[in-house]
């Protein structure tokens, strides 16, 4: 009787730590930086209020001449008229980053000094 009740506290233990090993941890699979959905993401430096995000994303493409339009709640349709061609680009932010679809590297840069340095706008 001992000794089953040695192999079966034995046997436990081993499958808790077992479990325990293949696990994922919780850093890998939760790192954003890391993911192949995130990878065109720019991530902001400052901690900002997503109100607050919204705004200088609007007022940058506009003083750039693009027209921003308000698509959802997280994300902003920018289209720029040009003489020769129109372009339309997907803005989609949260609290610590924005992504451009299709890419515009001018207005990228632009909103993403615009977000770090809210007192030095261009």
């Amino acid at each position: 009787m001992k000794r089953i009740v040695t192999l079966s506290i034995a046997s436990l233990l081993s499958t808790f730590v077992l479990a325990g090993c293949m696990g994922d941890s919780p850093s890998a699979s939760h790192d954003k930086k890391n993911d192949v959905k995130y990878q065109d993401r720019v991530y902001i430096d400052k901690n900002l209020k997503l109100e607050s995000i919204r705004y200088t994303i609007k007022n940058t493409g506009q003083r750039l001449g693009w027209i921003m339009t308000d698509f959802k709640s997280n994300s902003i349709i920018a289209e720029n008229v040009d003489k020769n061609a129109n372009k339309t680009v997907t803005i989609t932010y949260d609290k610590s980053s924005f992504q451009l679809e299709p890419d515009d590297p001018k207005l990228r840069d632009a909103i993403l000094y615009d977000l770090n340095h809210p007192a030095k706008r261009r």
